[in-house]
């Protein structure tokens, strides 16, 4: 089979989506997979993409739209598949290229896309590059591809400037010729430096290479951490006047996302996005324009309280950067409602509230793997899957797949039938909301098709907006919705 088959070609556009390019992702739902932790095929403990494969048709029955698959290029194991050695091959450990391409085209046949992770800003220390770096004398080209400087002092002891890393520690290595390099991650990432033409060429064949095996676009990792400032000027962010950062967001990153954009808009309705991590909407949005990023994760969700105030300000920034931006936001949730007051029933709860919450809100919903389950904040660890059967030794049965999929009221059961009314219902269209007057504590708000939504964060349990109820995260008391919960109405 060619890289230009059919089976490898995505989903068919429908007519909509061919007179509006570029926008079937704008109300979808996808679903994250680090390849290590979602489902072993051959029985060494760890998740790789026959896995993947052999369970899409989980995926297709909970109704996800669209695979956002972590980084599947060689890496050690450990450092979340981003400490890359080689960006155009299949970790051993997860498969072969032809496992996954086997994998692009039974989710292109299952009528899914797949997204795949894309770590521009660093390699690892092991890539071929980094060891002829370290081989070359200081300034040769194959040293340039890299952040390589003297450091400071007498005898260039200290290093370069004052950053640190994201992780903690400083930002600097020094290597066996006195110089220092950069990673503004983990010690093992060195940083690229963007001012060299291999970079870019690299970057290309890269892009290339994936979308010609049919992938469906690119989640960009870090995607304000390329371009470095001139000089390398020390942080004064320390400083409480002060309101930048010099390791991040410099002007020259939006060449980099300008470069990928034009790469991605040769081939047909393909989608970037970026993963900023905890960034807010104010700090992403230089980077939604029409010819770079289509959209920015900053995953507002995950990290709010439970506070009814708190979630309604997050929402309505969002929704106010998505429209001002003219693309539409995205929800994660993994963690979401955290307080170390509550019981871990009522964090059950409170998680299942906030499933059905971004659920109703307009956008992306980009759920992690395990969030239909209840999973989050159980911890499954890289080297662990998801757990499938009921008989799992990992402590997680009571969690488990088999078991969820036959009780009417587990938190899978759940999700699936939100997809279902999500993706089906037309009271759910609209890329705004109106919020309703709430008691005390609580939020509702109604999408423009007529769905409405109510949260219950206060303490007690309260009379839901006037509708008919279509699903609710706990059973109603009395007619009441419980503390901790969610419902929906038409």
């Amino acid at each position: 089979m060619t890289l230009t088959d059919a089976a490898h070609r995505p989903p068919d556009e429908t007519a909509s989506e061919r007179s509006t390019p570029n926008t079937w992702w704008a109300d979808s739902v996808a679903y994250q997979i680090s390849p290590r932790s979602f489902a072993d095929s051959d029985g060494d403990g760890v998740g790789d993409l026959e896995g993947i494969r052999g369970h899409l048709g989980y995926l297709e029955l909970i109704g996800v739209q669209s695979i956002w698959l972590g980084s599947c290029a060689t890496a050690p194991v450990g450092h979340d598949g981003e400490d890359l050695t080689d960006t155009r091959s299949i970790d051993p450990v997860l498969g072969s290229l032809e496992h996954f391409d086997a994998l692009v085209t039974d989710v292109h046949q299952r009528g899914m896309r797949l997204i795949l992770d894309l770590v521009p800003n660093h390699v690892s220390v092991e890539h071929p590059w980094f060891s002829a770096a370290l081989q070359a004398p200081r300034g040769d080209p194959a040293r340039r591809r890299f952040v390589f400087r003297d450091g400071r002092g007498t005898d260039g002891a200290q290093p370069p400037n004052n950053w640190t890393a994201v992780d903690g520690g400083p930002a600097w290595t020094r290597t066996h010729d006195g110089q220092w390099y950069l990673h503004l991650f983990g010690g093992w990432q060195p940083d690229l430096d963007w001012t060299s033409l291999d970079v870019w060429s690299d970057l290309e064949e890269t892009l290339r290479f994936w979308l010609d095996r049919g992938v469906d676009g690119f989640r960009v990792r870090h995607p304000h951490a390329m371009a470095k400032p001139s000089g390398l000027p020390d942080r004064t962010d320390d400083d409480p006047a002060s309101t930048t950062d010099p390791r991040f967001d410099n002007q020259g990153v939006h060449d980099v996302h300008r470069f990928i954009r034009r790469v991605l808009d040769s081939y047909s309705s393909r989608l970037a996005v970026g993963d900023f991590g905890a960034a807010d909407p104010a700090s992403r949005a230089l980077y939604e324009r029409p010819d770079e990023l289509h959209q920015t994760v900053g995953a507002p969700l995950s990290r709010a309280t439970f506070d009814a105030a708190t979630i309604t300000d997050l929402i309505t920034a969002e929704l106010s950067f998505a429209a001002e931006a003219g693309t539409t936001a995205v929800w994660t949730l993994a963690g979401a409602g955290p307080s170390s007051a509550a019981t871990p029933a009522v964090e059950r709860h409170r998680a299942r509230a906030m499933l059905l919450l971004a659920m109703a809100l307009p956008g992306t919903v980009s759920l992690l793997s395990g969030d239909e389950l209840g999973l989050a904040g159980v911890g499954i660890g890289d080297a662990s899957t998801l757990p499938w059967d009921a008989d799992d030794s990992t402590g997680l049965a009571d969690l488990s797949v088999e078991r969820q999929l036959e009780d009417p009221d587990s938190t899978l059961s759940l999700v699936r039938q939100a997809v279902e009314l999500r993706i089906g219902d037309p009271s759910g269209g609209g890329a705004t909301i109106d919020w309703y007057g709430a008691p005390q504590g609580c939020l509702a708000f109604r999408r423009q098709g007529g769905l409405i939504c109510a949260l219950n964060a206060g303490s007690g349990p309260i009379d839901l907006p006037p509708g008919r109820l279509l699903l609710a995260s706990q059973p109603l008391v009395d007619d009441l919705l419980p503390p901790g919960a969610a419902a929906w109405l038409s």
